[in-house]
């Protein structure tokens, strides 16, 4: 593996889990053949450094990378079967409605997705939308290519540093539609009357919002729930 590689994502297999799963597909290559890949990453450091290490990696064939949502969906149109590694960086607000447009759009490729740090909710999403399973961003290419293998062969594939944000995702208040776009928008460190207005809807309304998804994530004040809502997902503060 070249320095180059290794900067980008350090070599380091943790234990690893997959088992079947009917809802990710069941189109495997045959015997001798190559896993197709595509990748995409909105990090052009962590692009080249994937593109890097797969076009390196015995049975993975990487067919083409995207650097944006709309470059994977392209990459993903042409109907053949392939696995889709994507940098969950992507998708990290609407998580399950990406996955899910992009299987809808791309019936016969399977989505992996490389996640960063402990995120319950983005894991719950995206099981929800189909996603085949979870890598990180410290993983290195044995674990690269074995979750690949298990994704092109229709089984989930889910990395031990995630499995303990499963047990978390069943745990997990849901918020409402209205409550994600209020905690957005209060993620951008925008006020309660800025939020109003943005919403189009009363300040009491907002105040009502946010005490509930207080409740929810079990937290005390503006930051603290901020703080939690990042950490599991819901959002990404800069």
């Amino acid at each position: 593996m070249s320095e180059r590689c290794s900067e980008v994502l350090s070599v380091h297999v943790p234990h690893r889990a997959s088992s079947p799963d009917a809802s990710c597909g069941t189109a495997a290559p045959h015997a001798g053949c190559s896993v197709r890949v595509i990748v995409a990453a909105s990090s052009p450091t962590l692009l080249s450094g994937l593109e890097c290490l797969l076009d390196a990696a015995a049975g993975i064939a990487l067919r083409s990378s995207a650097g944006s949502r709309e470059g994977l969906r392209a990459a993903c149109s042409g109907g053949m079967a392939c696995v889709a590694l994507v940098d969950a960086a992507l998708c990290l607000e609407d998580t399950r409605e990406f996955v899910t447009a992009l299987r809808e759009s791309a019936p016969r490729a399977r989505v992996l997705l490389i996640v960063d740090g402990s995120r319950p909710h983005l894991v719950r999403e995206a099981l929800r939308g189909g996603a085949c399973g979870f890598i990180t961003r410290t993983s290195g290419i044995d674990e690269i290519r074995d979750a690949l293998m298990a994704a092109s062969a229709g089984h989930r594939y889910i990395t031990s540093s995630v499995t303990a944000d499963l047990a978390e995702c069943l745990t997990l208040q849901e918020l409402t539609a209205r409550e994600m776009e209020v905690l957005r928008v209060l993620a951008r460190g925008k006020s309660n009357k800025v939020i109003a207005r943005e919403l189009a809807v009363t300040v009491g309304t907002i105040k009502t919002h946010v005490r509930s998804i207080m409740t929810k994530l079990d937290s005390h004040g503006r930051t603290d729930v901020l703080l939690k809502a990042h950490r599991l997902g819901f959002v990404r503060i800069a």
